[in-house]
Order: structure tokens, then sequence, then C-alpha cells
């Protein structure tokens, strides 16, 4: 099997656990991002009944132990559909963010509260390459 370009890491987990297919070793990511997908549009209106509380501390919970499940899994369908219920719950704090934010801040600050928060998601991926260049500079 050839490298995947969209996730380095998942040729090592596909050599773990025996996977040959490329189709079967992108269902890892495919179903991940599905379940980012579905999973908020189930969550979302528990927040409003429950709390977003304790939809959070629920749902973060869950997301430990599909991780937990996903690192110890020793087949390819526990490890897909862990991967998916990962995605599921995982999707809840931006789903339910703007929410929160709504709750604890004033409407003046409303909008500047919500565009930071809007960065996280924008800047988390780059801001891991630029961190890891000032370590490597500060090394040498």
């Amino acid at each position: 099997m050839g490298p995947t370009t969209c996730a380095p890491g998942i040729n090592f987990i596909a050599a773990d656990l025996d996977i040959t297919s490329s189709v079967v070793s992108t269902l890892a990511i495919t179903l991940y991002v599905l379940g980012l997908g579905i999973g908020p549009m189930v969550i979302s209106p528990l927040s409003e009944v429950y709390g977003r509380l304790p939809v959070y501390h629920v749902t973060n919970l869950f997301f430990i132990l599909f991780m937990v499940g996903n690192a110890l899994v020793r087949n390819t369908p526990g490890f897909v559909i862990l991967r998916f219920l990962a995605g599921f719950v995982g999707g809840t704090p931006l789903a339910i963010g703007g929410g929160t934010i709504a709750d604890v801040t004033t409407p003046a600050n409303r909008s500047a509260a919500l565009g930071l928060f809007s960065l996280g998601p924008l800047l988390g991926p780059v801001s891991g390459v630029f961190a890891a260049t000032f370590i490597y500079v500060d090394s040498i």
C-alpha cells in the first residue's frame, strides 16, 4: 500500500492491523469526519435540554474512552467503529462552543469572543508548525 498523503500516520495503523486495502485504511479518516458531521446534530439539542456542562462532561468522557479503545483495539472493524464514535462525540465542543460563549459573555463582547473562538480550529494546525519551528531553532 502506497503512502497516504492526507494522514501519514494511517500507514502505521494499517501495518499494525494488517490492512492491505487503501479503501479500508481511508475509512479510518472518513468515518471520523462523518462522525464529526453527524454527532453534533444529535448532541447539540441535548445541551439545550440538559445544559451545556453535563453534555461537555459526558461527551468528553466518552471521547477519552473511544480514543483509548482506538489505541487498544486489535481488529479493523473495531477500530473503524471506534473512530466513528470518537468523531461522533468529538465534535461537541465545536458544535456547542458558540452557545457557551453566548452564555458567558455580554452582548457587547460577544463578537470578539466568538471571533477568537473561531480562530482556534483555524490556527490550531498552523500553530503546531510554528511551535515546532521555534523549538527546533531554539535547540540549534
